[in-house]
């Protein structure tokens, strides 16, 4: 194998490895996580790209304005913690081992 087929194949292979990256990021818009605190009088969904998507509310969280504020940082907190958790799962399964 000369240089050239050598640089030919590297650069296959970094096109192959990009469009697996690309598709990932996609596919990573995509996840939704959600999160609660509370015991679940508040409850977060975030999406892949860290937006929230939904927020709920229970009426007895109402009560306590201070408290709420508290339970709506947490849950954001704890939904975007497993939207990590989850977009790391996935670069696990796209990056060759030792890059992960």
């Amino acid at each position: 194998m000369d240089d050239n087929d050598m640089l030919e194949k590297i650069a296959q292979g970094a096109k192959a490895f990009q469009e697996r990256v690309d598709r990932a990021k996609e596919e990573m818009k995509a996840l939704r996580a959600e999160g609660e605190s509370g015991g679940g009088w508040v409850r977060v969904v975030v999406s892949g790209d860290h937006r929230i998507v939904r927020v709920e509310i229970a009426e007895a969280a109402m009560a306590d304005r201070e408290m709420l504020q508290d339970l709506i940082a947490s849950a954001v907190s704890d939904a975007n913690r497993k939207l990590e958790e989850k977009i790391a799962e996935q670069m696990r399964d796209i990056l060759p081992p030792g890059l992960s």
